[in-house]
C-alpha cells in the first residue's frame, strides 16, 4: 500500500472512521487518505483522534499487510469514542 494524498476535510455526507467504525455527521473534519494497493485505489477517512493516534503507534504495525477497517479497536490502549465530548 502506497499513500498517494492526504487531504483535511470537511466532510459533506456522513462518513464512517476507518480506525474506530465511528459514523460522523456532515460537516466534521476529518482526514482523507488515498491510496494505492496494486491496481486498486483506495479512500478512508480519519477523526483527528483515530489519525493521531495511528501517528503514535506507527512502529506497531505492519503496513505491508494493510490496516483493517476498525484496527484502532485492536490496541490495548486505544481510548473508546464515548471518553470525547467531541472530535469536531
Amino acid at each position: 500500500m502506497k499513500v498517494i494524498s492526504e487531504t483535511k476535510t470537511k466532510i459533506r455526507k456522513p462518513r464512517h472512521c476507518w480506525g474506530c467504525k465511528t459514523e460522523y455527521p456532515q460537516g466534521t473534519l476529518m482526514n482523507r487518505v488515498v491510496s494505492v494497493d496494486g491496481a486498486t485505489i483506495n479512500s478512508a477517512y480519519w477523526r483527528k483522534t483515530c489519525d493521531d493516534y495511528l501517528a503514535q503507534h506507527r512502529h506497531e504495525i505492519d503496513f505491508d499487510n494493510g490496516f483493517d477497517y476498525g484496527d484502532s479497536l485492536n490496541f490495548d490502549d486505544y481510548i473508546p469514542l464515548e471518553a470525547f465530548n467531541g472530535d469536531k
